[in-house]
Formats: structure tokens, C-alpha cells, sequence
């Protein structure tokens, strides 16, 4: 049973005490975990992850949005009286779910919507941007919800306002923070993340968000590097598109036909910064938990190069994403089916679903894959 506990990939560096208290909440989505670490390639009998972009309106404007594209084409949002029924359906099967967006505080239904996953005892997250986080933080609270992220780009005002081009952001963001730290109390949940991208906005400062997320008392705080792509790419996905009839889509912020994102002194200064932190947190001996980048190698990241077939990414074999018309889409554009015309198990089994899960466990990659969230890059 131990090892069963610390195998909950849904609570990614947390404490042991958090990893218990959740494997005795959810044991189904628990056990699911710990079947599913013996085999990473194969398909899991249901959807094990459910990222909902409940609604893909955004109250940011944030020029890298890594889903732009995809969430620009369709600006709608499922009403709770559709996904209730769709979240009463997948409840036996104890998947995991994360409300996103767009911002998802802009739902109407929000709240509505996490209490029902509430009772139907699904484990649940949520990530926002926090603009509205202060007014709707009791709610949050009171709703059950398991994690909460939350987007946090810049120390001060100027960085976050280049980084989502709303006037004093950072002030608010923090306020709601600030509250949503005080109302939970001694409580363990929900767990409070901050979530951070390096970019060209705070390149000369994202190390300064360390001394911010400690005096805020949050769980922890995750650094991502910057998801861009280039014209190259972005060609080769559309061709892969026109011969398997797969997505077109390309996540990341298109550098149009440079390779290189950051030239070398600043590729420096990113490896000198997260050297710094690494330090802070080692002489520090805080609470807060600090999650690093998924490749320390930051010269083959910025410059372009594709990863090779030993990076790892499990997202087709037990994850999908539901788009704000209903959609069921697998990667980058790739749309399995809707679940107002069929089931999610139905959709999970098709034809569609196991042709690119073939797909991806024989060649492992695809262009769209060259700088994915969900991809752990290697670069040979």
C-alpha cells in the first residue's frame, strides 16, 4: 500500500501527507495510477486524465497563449446542464480532472460545476489566471476542490502586465492569493500552486517570483520553459495533417522562421537564474516545494532542436482534452469525437483514437511534439 500512495501522478511533488491524505480520499484513481506505472505506452481502458476547457473565453490577452489557435477558432463554453450529465457518466471510471480554459472563473457555472465533481468524488483541479480569484475565493473554498493553479508571470507590475496586457494584474493576482491562502487556513486542501513560464517578458526577473510565492505561504511553485514553434514545424505537422488526417495544430508561441528563441547571453542568464533558485531553496529550508523545467539542456530547448525518439510522453495513451463545443480532442487539433453525439468510452475506443495511439507508439513523435507541455524532451 505505501507504494500505491506515492504513485498519484496527479499531485506532482507534493508531500507524503498530501499524497496520503489523497490516496485515501480517491483510492480507485490511486490504484488506476500505480496499474498504470507498469506500462506507460499502452492505452488505458479510460481516459485517466480529462483537461476541460470549460470555456475558451479569457479575460487576458497574453501574446504567447500556447493555445491560441486552437481556442480563438470556437469561443464557447458548456453550459453545466451538458457536462453534468458527461461528468455523471465518467464518474465510475475515477478519472482526474482539470478545469481550464480559456480562464474557467469566467464560467458562469463554476462553482456549480466543481461541486458536482464534488459529490460524484472525482479528483479535481483548477487553473486560472487569478484576476477574479479574490472575489470568487470563499466559493473555492467551500467547493472541495483538490488543486487550485495559478498563473503568475511576473514579480511586479510591469513584467505581468507585458505578460498578459492587463492593467494592474499583478496587484489583484496577488490579492487573490492572499485570500484564498488566509481562507483555507490549516486545511490541507486544496493544494495552492504557483505557475510561472519563462519568457522574453521576465527573463531579467521570474527568479525574483521565489521570494513572492514564500511570503505567500503557498505549496509550490512550478517554472516551465516557453512553448514557441517555427515555420518548419508548423509545415511539417500540416503535411503529417494531409496524409493521416491528424491535427494541424502546433501549441506554442510561432517564432515565424527563427529556430532560436533565445540567443546565447540569454540562454546563460536562464541557466544562471535557475541556479540561483536552486540555491535559495537549498540554503532556504522553506515549505515550499520548487518544480523545475523538463530539460536542464536550455541550449538544445532555445535553439531549435527536435527532440530525439527517447523523450517521453504518455498523453495519447491516457489523456484527453474537452473543448468548450463539446469536443474530444486528443493532440494538437486532432478531434476524436463530441460527446453530445456519443460517450466518452465509445469516443476512447474508436477507430480514430487507436489509429494515432499506433501511430505515436511506433514513431513516438510528431512535428507538433517539438516543444509540448506534455512531452519530457531528450536531446541526443
Amino acid at each position: 500500500m505505501p507504494k500505491l500512495l506515492l504513485t498519484l501522478t496527479t499531485v506532482i511533488n507534493i508531500d507524503f501527507h498530501k499524497k496520503f491524505i489523497l490516496a485515501y480520499k480517491y483510492p480507485k484513481t490511486a490504484w488506476h495510477e500505480f496499474q498504470d506505472s507498469f506500462n506507460r505506452y499502452k492505452p488505458t481502458p479510460y481516459p485517466r486524465f480529462i483537461n476541460c476547457f470549460i470555456t475558451e473565453k479569457c479575460n487576458f490577452n497574453c501574446p504567447m497563449c500556447h493555445v491560441a489557435q486552437s481556442r480563438l477558432r470556437n469561443l464557447t463554453e458548456m453550459p453545466y446542464s451538458k457536462l453534468a450529465p458527461f461528468f455523471d457518466q465518467i464518474a465510475p471510471y475515477s478519472p482526474s480532472i482539470s478545469l481550464a480554459g480559456g480562464e474557467p472563473l469566467l464560467h458562469p457555472e463554476i462553482i456549480k460545476i466543481i461541486n458536482h465533481l464534488t459529490r460524484q468524488k472525482m479528483t479535481k483541479g483548477l487553473v486560472t489566471n487569478g484576476l477574479l480569484l479574490e472575489k470568487i475565493a470563499p466559493e473555492l473554498i467551500d467547493s472541495g476542490l483538490d488543486f487550485l493553479a495559478i498563473s503568475l508571470d511576473g514579480p511586479d507590475e510591469p513584467t505581468q502586465y507585458e505578460r498578459g496586457l492587463v492593467k494592474n494584474s499583478f496587484t489583484q493576482i496577488l490579492k487573490g492569493i492572499e485570500k484564498i491562502v488566509k481562507l483555507r487556513g490549516k486545511n490541507i486542501l486544496p493544494n495552492i500552486r504557483l505557475a510561472t513560464v519563462i519568457s522574453k517578458a521576465n527573463l531579467e526577473n521570474f527568479d525574483q517570483i521565489f521570494n513572492i510565492a514564500q511570503s505567500l505561504g503557498v505549496d509550490q511553485w512550478s517554472i516551465s520553459h516557453h512553448f514557441y514553434y517555427y515555420n518548419s514545424i508548423k509545415k511539417q505537422q500540416e503535411k503529417l495533417s494531409q496524409t493521416k488526417n491528424f491535427g494541424s495544430d502546433v501549441w506554442g508561441e510561432d517564432n515565424g522562421s527563427n529556430k532560436i528563441y533565445f540567443d546565447g547571453f540569454q540562454r546563460q542568464l536562464i541557466s544562471q537564474k535557475l541556479d540561483t533558485i536552486k540555491q535559495k531553496l537549498a540554503a532556504s529550508h522553506t515549505r515550499l516545494r520548487v518544480s523545475f523545467p523538463n530539460t536542464t539542456d536550455i541550449d538544445s530547448f532555445y535553439t531549435g532542436k527536435f527532440p530525439s525518439i527517447h523523450s517521453k510522453c504518455t498523453s495519447p495513451f491516457n489523456q484527453i482534452y474537452l473543448r468548450g463545443n463539446g469536443d474530444v480532442e486528443m493532440c494538437h487539433g486532432y478531434i476524436l469525437g463530441n460527446i453530445q453525439k456519443n460517450t466518452l468510452d465509445h469516443i476512447w475506443h474508436s477507430q480514430k483514437t487507436q489509429k494515432f495511439q499506433k501511430y505515436i507508439k511506433k514513431n513516438r513523435l510528431i512535428p507538433a511534439c517539438f516543444r509540448c507541455c506534455s512531452l519530457n524532451p531528450v536531446f541526443d
